[in-house]
């Protein structure tokens, strides 16, 4: 049976528990995916990026970002699922 979620938990400590487990979650996507996935949503110490920021920062085509995140979300979703 899965454990109830706590709504009173600090949510800094759920920040902290996804940073220590973010480079093993990420051990399977290539660096690409990782790097969107990161920046998109606030994993790499910065705040979270929109496509458009991440398309003007990294100088790629929002169709490439867009695979990349796909990607990346979906080998996160096989890993923990």
């Amino acid at each position: 049976m899965e454990e109830p979620a706590d709504l009173y938990a600090d949510p800094d400590d759920d920040l902290v528990s996804l940073h220590a487990a973010t480079p093993h979650l990420f051990d399977d996507l290539d660096p690409l995916e990782r790097q969107v996935v990161a920046a998109r949503y606030g994993l790499d110490g910065l705040p979270p990026r929109s496509m458009r920021d991440l398309q003007h920062e990294l100088g790629l085509p929002r169709p490439e970002l867009r695979t990349a995140l796909g990607g990346g979300l979906l080998k996160l979703r096989n890993r923990v699922g």
